[in-house]
């Protein structure tokens, strides 16, 4: 299994791999948290520092995919943005009703 994410995407898929005895990929940008590299790798998971921006990272993952033959598991990164701005609405929301 591949991924590509220098986040929380990245451990929370590490984290699931190693409930299911599986092994996993991480790439991750070369630039990211020491933190979050440790912490895929505490996993178990193989994180992979790619030099370059996230298209470069994303990029790595999908050639793994299609040369390892690894099963991808990746972000889009369009609903993701998306839900995000959902979340942060819902709070506003949420904070607008308190201060009343």
């Amino acid at each position: 299994m591949v991924t590509p994410s220098s986040g929380n995407h990245a451990e929370g898929v590490a984290y699931a791999v190693q409930l299911f005895d599986t092994r996993c990929t991480v790439c991750m940008g070369d630039g990211c948290s020491p933190i979050k590299i440790a912490a895929c790798e505490g996993y178990g998971a193989e994180a992979k520092l790619i030099n370059g921006d996230a298209g470069a990272v994303h990029n790595e993952a999908k050639r793994l995919h299609r040369v390892q033959g690894y099963r991808s598991v990746s972000v889009d990164l369009l609903l993701t943005i998306v839900s995000h701005g959902t979340v942060g609405l819902r709070f506003l929301r949420i904070c607008r009703k308190w201060t009343r």
